[in-house]
């Protein structure tokens, strides 16, 4: 895997202070003590939500949350999934979490349940949204946290809630890292909360590969 910190959609983004040794990705103030929050829209296609939690289990994950956010994929002719389908993988893997003997596992809470529309203006501050109870999340934690010991809001799907969460509260942009997994074709469906998380916050794509996407529409790969 490569690391790739995003300069995309025509606007730079904002990267963290970073770097790659030996193929690892370190950021600037993020260690194993930083406040985490978990977000994702499916939860058993990929390792991440499992090892998240066995690292919280062991203590050696400071996890603050879980929120399931909705598919976006194919959003602009009708979504290919539903939030009922998230939350039942959700529940899921952490049912099984919690059979294995895993301990101190948040319950889940549920993010966005739409996608962002681009403003007709084009501005982000004009930007409708709705809170959901995994943005305040966002919000209520990285109001606890310090820009210097920020919160790492982790995307493994759409950027929806992350960005409803800065809509919400722009005062929190330099107290979050948002960490995205191979964010652009799928998980940058949506692409004006994408944009917004890319520019506004301090944004890292890990991925083989980056898929251009231009707000609200899939885009084709491009690195």
């Amino acid at each position: 895997m490569g690391m790739l910190l995003n300069l995309l959609v025509g606007v730079l983004a904002i990267p963290p202070v970073h770097r790659v040794v030996e193929g690892r990705l370190f950021l600037e103030g993020v260690a194993a003590d930083n406040p985490v929050i978990y977000d994702n829209d499916f939860w058993t296609d990929i390792p991440d939500a499992a090892y998240a939690l066995a690292r919280a289990s062991l203590g050696e994950l400071e996890l603050r949350g879980l929120v399931i956010t909705r598919c976006t994929f194919g959003w602009e002719r009708g979504y290919v999934h539903t939030l009922e389908q998230s939350e039942a993988e959700c529940r899921r893997l952490l049912d099984a979490a919690r059979r294995s003997g895993l301990r101190g596992i948040p319950d889940p809470v549920i993010g966005a349940r739409e996608a962002l529309r681009r403003p007709a203006s084009g501005r982000v501050e004009d930007t409708a949204f709705e809170p959901s109870e995994g943005s305040r999340l966002i919000v209520t934690e990285a109001r606890r946290a310090r820009p210097d010991k920020p919160l790492l809001v982790f995307v493994g799907g759409s950027c929806t809630t992350v960005a409803t969460a800065y809509l919400s509260d722009p005062s929190i942009a330099d107290r979050v890292i948002v960490f995205q997994v191979d964010g652009g074709g799928y998980n940058g469906s949506d692409g004006w909360a994408w944009q917004i998380a890319q520019t506004r916050l301090r944004f890292a794509n890990w991925a083989r590969g980056v898929l251009l996407a231009r707000p609200g529409q899939v885009g084709s790969r491009g690195v």
